[in-house]
């Protein structure tokens, strides 16, 4: 009958290490370039982590300011959206006396 560890898979595997040898210069090659790669992935991977929390940083305070402004227009008794306030000093260059207001007092803060 089998043995002891009858049904283990065992898996040899044998290179040739002239072909090896033959081949090193291109295999160490190929090898330093993997490294440089895998380095330069990470420093990106890092970078990218980096650009996403700054962006939902950057966001965040749009949309703080932008929160901000609606009460101010509000406040002011104005019955625009902030959006449609900026839209028409865009437009026109005339801001109403809560977005007037805002842009005065609110981004002249520091930060």
């Amino acid at each position: 009958g089998p043995g002891p560890g009858a049904g283990a898979c065992v898996s040899v595997k044998v290179f040739d290490s002239k072909l090896i040898r033959q081949q090193r210069e291109e295999i160490r090659y190929v090898a330093v370039q993997a490294s440089h790669i895998m380095c330069q992935l990470d420093e990106v991977r890092r970078a990218l982590a980096a650009a996403g929390q700054q962006w939902n940083s950057a966001t965040q305070q749009v949309r703080d300011k932008m929160t901000k402004l609606e009460e101010v227009l509000r406040d002011h008794g104005s019955a625009g959206k902030p959006q449609e306030e900026l839209l028409v000093l865009l437009a026109c260059g005339a801001a109403s006396p809560g977005l007037h207001h805002f842009l005065c007092s609110t981004l002249c803060e520091e930060g």
